[in-house]
């Protein structure tokens, strides 16, 4: 499905979208996962995160992050997310080789300790 997109200004080629999960936070209130304006604990928060929470994760290739759109809670499916975000292979296909996400969805970068892969 998607074929290029970026987050935080690195351009990402995918062959096809996953679905993920925020999975295995500690639990209670006040469990979420951070998501952040790059790959780094040390930078600026964007938004929190509960568990079970569903994205795309389009950059893959940090070993310690990924970069991800997520859409409104609510939606499950890698294809209803793709579609809400615009980020299907008909929309990829319009951005120039150097483009960056801007919605309308969100983005941003996640541990990926705390990220389950739902479909390959």
């Amino acid at each position: 499905m998607l074929r290029k997109s970026v987050v935080g200004g690195l351009n990402i080629i995918e062959n096809s979208a996953t679905l993920a999960t925020v999975f295995g936070l500690k639990g209670g209130k006040g469990s979420f996962l951070s998501v952040r304006v790059g790959p780094d604990a040390g930078l600026r928060e964007i938004e929190r995160l509960t568990e079970g929470r569903m994205m795309i994760p389009i950059a893959q290739d940090n070993p310690e992050w990924f970069g991800v759109v997520y859409a409104p809670a609510g939606l499950e499916t890698v294809e209803a997310i793709a579609a809400a975000c615009r980020i299907d292979e008909a929309a990829a296909a319009t951005l120039p080789e150097q483009s960056v996400y801007r919605g309308p969805c969100k983005s941003g970068w996640v541990n990926r300790r705390w990220v389950k892969l739902l479909v390959d």
